[in-house]
C-alpha cells in the first residue's frame, strides 16, 4: 500500500481495525498483525480536529512500513511500560482529503500502541538531533523504553 492509499480498515465491535500492521512482537518475521483504533476516537477527532483523524492514513502507512519499533514505551502521566512505539519517515502527511503536505525537515512520525494492539496517539514529532531516525529524547529518554528494530 502506499502512502497516499486510504488505511484497509474494518469497522468490528466498536473499533476500527488497520490490517497488515507489522507485529511489534517480532518485525524481523515479516508476521502482520491488526491493530485497533476505537471509534469514538476516531469521530472525537473527525469533529475537534479533522486533521488528526485524516492522519490515520499516515498512521497506517507507518504501522505497515515502519523505520524503528521502540518497546516498553510509557504513556505520558502513567508509570506502565507496556506498549510500542512505530517511527516512520513517510515523504508527506495526509490533512485531509486529498491534502497532503510534506513531513517537516527534522520530525519523524509517530504511532503509538498499547499492549492490547490498540493505537492511542500518532502525530508528527521533532527528530532527535542526535539520531535523526528516531524521535527527540529517543536515546536519553525513558518515554520510549528500548529499541526494539529497525529496519
Amino acid at each position: 500500500m502506499g502512502e497516499t492509499d486510504r488505511p484497509n480498515t474494518t469497522q468490528n465491535l466498536g473499533f476500527h481495525t488497520l490490517e497488515g500492521c507489522v507485529d511489534p512482537r517480532e518485525p524481523e518475521s515479516g508476521t502482520t498483525i491488526e491493530i485497533r483504533i476505537p471509534y469514538s476516537d476516531v469521530q472525537h477527532s473527525m469533529k475537534h480536529n479533522p486533521g488528526r483523524a485524516w492522519q490515520l492514513t499516515t498512521a497506517d502507512h507507518v504501522l505497515r512500513e515502519p523505520e524503528r519499533i521502540y518497546e516498553g514505551v510509557r504513556r505520558e502521566g502513567e508509570d506502565d511500560r507496556d506498549g510500542w512505539c512505530y517511527v516512520g519517515r513517510p515523504k508527506r502527511v495526509c490533512l485531509g482529503s486529498d491534502r497532503w503536505i510534506p513531513l517537516p525537515k527534522g520530525c519523524v512520525y509517530v504511532v503509538f500502541v498499547s499492549s492490547r494492539f490498540i493505537a492511542y496517539e500518532w502525530r508528527i514529532e521533532h527528530a532527535d538531533p542526535d539520531d535523526p531516525e528516531g524521535p527527540a529524547g529517543c536515546e536519553s529518554s525513558d518515554r520510549y523504553g528500548r529499541l526494539k528494530w529497525e529496519k
